[in-house]
């Protein structure tokens, strides 16, 4: 069964889209989703469903300047004033509206991509409000970021925050397809699955190109969950767990990937562990063989 509901945001005036996916059976747990960039929560529905008939409440919203997280549409990939720091409220705030309802269910948090590194910024604060946490296709830690972040924000101050920059998302994309290109996708790097990818090159809420204004929140995303400064470590013992394709260019390296693994040890997480899954690219829920990333969640999740 799904539920639609429409909550108050962090701030901005904005209200958030969200989606609840259950079952009648006596839930087992809550496990809440946080999609990527340029994306919407429609596009994790499939895997909800197989969690909801495991017993999950299976709970997800539309990041602002997404889906129906918008005043217009002409906000689509525009975070508005609060940018990525509010982006990471929202989920707090989509957190304790399901657990406020579930008040004695465990909570997984589980985020992908641009989630990715917003979960992680969201545990940094309030990881006592969770019991797990995956992180799904994260994009490796790049030294360049602030950078980026700069030449965003200047191209903010001369066109406007609703600018829409090609050469960032260019700079941002660089190199992601290559070795994908004779499949005819232009993002084939998101996916092997070609049913998925053909609905993803034609989907309007999918297809727009971020504002400076997302830029620099995506940025500061980055920046933030992968500085070792001001973590709030209440829950050194939080199971976190660190999911990607072997083939996805987000990760760029073995190396790369670990080092975001690392990251979570230093900063005082002990019990931070990894998975490669072989032959799949950025989009592990979406992958030919999907259901083998589901169990390996539920899996997990059962562990608990």
């Amino acid at each position: 069964m799904q539920y639609n509901y429409k909550i108050p945001a962090s701030s901005d005036d904005l209200v958030l889209a969200v989606s609840v996916i259950k079952n009648d059976i006596v839930p087992t747990g809550i496990l809440q989703m946080v999609h990527g960039m340029c994306e919407h929560k429609e596009r994790y529905y499939r895997f909800m469903e197989y969690m909801a008939g495991q017993g999950f409440v299976c709970v997800i919203h539309d990041h602002r300047g997404h889906g129906e997280s918008v005043k217009s549409n002409d906000d689509l990939g525009y975070m508005y004033a609060g940018g990525g720091e509010a982006l990471v409220v929202d989920i707090r705030v989509v957190n304790e509206w399901i657990r406020s309802q579930y008040p004695d269910l465990k909570c997984v948090l589980f985020g992908h991509s641009m989630g990715s590194l917003a979960v992680r910024c969201f545990a940094k604060k309030y990881d006592s409000l969770i019991d797990a946490l995956f992180v799904c296709g994260s994009p490796s830690h790049n030294p360049l970021t602030p950078v980026a972040k700069c030449i965003a924000k200047t191209l903010g101050l001369i066109f406007g925050d609703h600018h829409r920059s090609e050469l960032i998302q260019k700079l941002a994309f660089m190199g992601y397809n290559k070795g994908f290109e004779d499949e005819g996708y232009s993002r084939a790097w998101v996916c092997s699955n070609h049913e998925v990818l053909e609905k993803y090159h034609h989907d309007p809420l999918c297809r727009f190109t971020f504002t400076t204004n997302s830029f620099t929140g995506l940025f500061d995303l980055m920046i933030n969950c992968y500085s070792k400064k001001n973590w709030k470590v209440s829950n050194a013992d939080l199971p976190i767990y660190f999911i990607s394709g072997h083939n996805d260019p987000c990760r760029t390296s073995d190396k790369a990937f670990q080092h975001a693994v690392n990251t979570m040890r230093t900063v005082g997480y002990n019990n931070v562990k990894s998975r490669l899954f072989e032959n799949m690219r950025h989009e592990l829920l979406n992958e030919i063989d999907a259901e083998s990333v589901w169990s390996f969640v539920l899996k997990k999740i059962n562990e608990l």
